[in-house]
């Protein structure tokens, strides 16, 4: 996944420090797609849980029960 295939969100961030952000092409109706996330994790750039350097990220925030700007 690349930058642009993401919708960033303003201001919101991650306890990471990246911004929070969606797929492009998220599905309201599908529940596995509608949900904000860290970008670094949706881009791959997370360094793994439990490895050198792993930060920790906010949970997944579904549309239907967070407004992010």
């Amino acid at each position: 996944m690349i930058e642009d295939d993401l919708i960033f969100a303003k201001t919101s961030v991650c306890p990471c420090g990246a911004l929070l952000a969606y797929k492009k092409n998220a599905d309201p109706n599908n529940n596995e797609e509608n949900f904000w996330d860290c970008s670094d994790i949706l881009l791959g750039k997370a360094i793994p849980s439990g490895e050198l350097g792993a930060k920790e990220h906010t949970d997944q925030l579904p549309f239907r029960f967070w407004k992010i700007k």
